[in-house]
């Protein structure tokens, strides 16, 4: 099974029952559609908050969960009670969810971010289900854990100044 991941403007994305977002929450949201090997809809959900929220990673893991990660400026995005950030830290902030394979659940969720315009760009899942997610910050207050470089290093600006983040975290199983 494979999957696309995304984001829309759209309010009439054809979600399936039971999933985990059915409707629309804000102004750009996140989407996840699971596809069968015929290229069929398995399933189909929104992610997202209020504010904006894109998905720029996004993989299926062996065991059919969809794991992504993007980039939100919601406050209200879904997170789980074992995230490692539950509220956004600032302007941007990067993302990572985890949903079950009919993705009616939510499996983990979290804020990656400190107070620049922080994302997710890929993510993936390893065997001893952690999350590794890479992405930028674009200024300092990245939230850092026995980090080879704790310390934002690059220049002011968006694009083009930002340092690269590693972020691995360690989920239940």
């Amino acid at each position: 099974m494979e999957g696309v991941g995304g984001f829309t403007e759209s309010v009439d994305l054809a979600t399936t029952a039971g999933v985990f977002q059915s409707g629309s929450a804000g102004d750009l949201d996140a989407f996840v559609v699971r596809l069968d090997a015929s290229g069929d809809t398995l399933a189909a959900t929104y992610v997202g908050g209020s504010g904006n929220d894109s998905v720029d990673g996004f993989v299926v893991t062996a065991n059919g969960e969809v794991l992504f990660v993007g980039e939100t400026n919601s406050d209200d995005l879904p997170t789980s009670s074992n995230a490692f950030q539950s509220n956004r830290g600032g302007d941007w902030d990067a993302f990572a969810i985890r949903l079950g394979p009919d993705l009616h659940t939510l499996r983990y969720g979290t804020y990656v971010g400190g107070g620049a315009h922080d994302n997710g760009r890929g993510a993936t899942l390893t065997e001893s289900c952690e999350i590794i997610l890479t992405g930028a910050s674009a200024g300092a207050g990245f939230p850092t854990v026995a980090a080879w470089q704790p310390n934002f290093a690059g220049g002011a600006g968006m694009y083009g100044n930002s340092d690269v983040v590693v972020v691995k975290l360690a989920l239940p199983q």
